[in-house]
C-alpha cells in the first residue's frame, strides 16, 4: 500500500480546501507517532493544550490540521500533520521557525514520547476539487 492510499484524508484535504480558497502558497506536512504504544491521549494532550498554541503564536501559519490513518501501516507514521501558510519561500519556513523551536526545547515545550519520521515543504502547484477543473 502506498503512502498516499495509507493517507486518503491528506490527500482529500489537499485536494479539495486549498483549490476553495486559494490564499496559501505553501504546505509543511509531517509524519509522527508516539515512541510507545498507549501514550496517544498523552502525545493528542500534549499537540492539542501545548503545541498548536505555539505554532499558532509564532504568525508562520495560518491553518493547521492533523489526521490520523484510516488504517496503519507497517513503517509508516499514524499521524500527518499539515501546516498551511503564505510564505512562498519554502527556505525561509524553516528559518522563521528555528528560534521558537529552541526556545521550545529550553522551556521543556516539546514531548519526547513522539518520533517525527519526516517532514516537508511543499509549494502548491495543481489543485483541483470534485466536478471543479484542475488549476495550475
Amino acid at each position: 500500500m502506498t503512502w498516499l492510499a495509507s493517507n486518503a484524508a491528506v490527500a482529500t484535504h489537499l485536494k479539495s480546501t486549498v483549490q476553495l480558497r486559494r490564499l496559501f502558497g505553501a504546505v509543511v506536512l509531517d509524519g509522527a507517532d508516539v515512541i510507545t504504544r498507549g501514550t496517544e491521549a498523552e502525545l493528542n494532550r500534549w499537540y492539542d493544550k501545548v503545541h498548536v498554541p505555539d505554532v499558532a503564536a509564532t504568525g508562520v501559519f495560518k491553518v493547521g490540521n492533523r489526521f490520523q490513518a484510516l488504517e496503519e501501516t507497517p513503517g509508516q507514521p499514524r499521524f500527518v500533520n499539515l501546516w498551511e501558510t503564505e510564505i512562498e519561500a519554502i527556505s525561509q519556513i524553516f528559518e522563521r521557525l528555528k528560534p521558537y523551536a529552541q526556545a521550545w526545547r529550553q522551556k521543556g515545550r516539546r514531548w519526547e514520547g513522539r518520533v517525527v519520521s519526516w517532514r516537508g515543504a511543499y509549494r502548491l502547484i495543481t489543485s483541483m476539487a470534485a466536478n471543479q477543473p484542475i488549476v495550475r
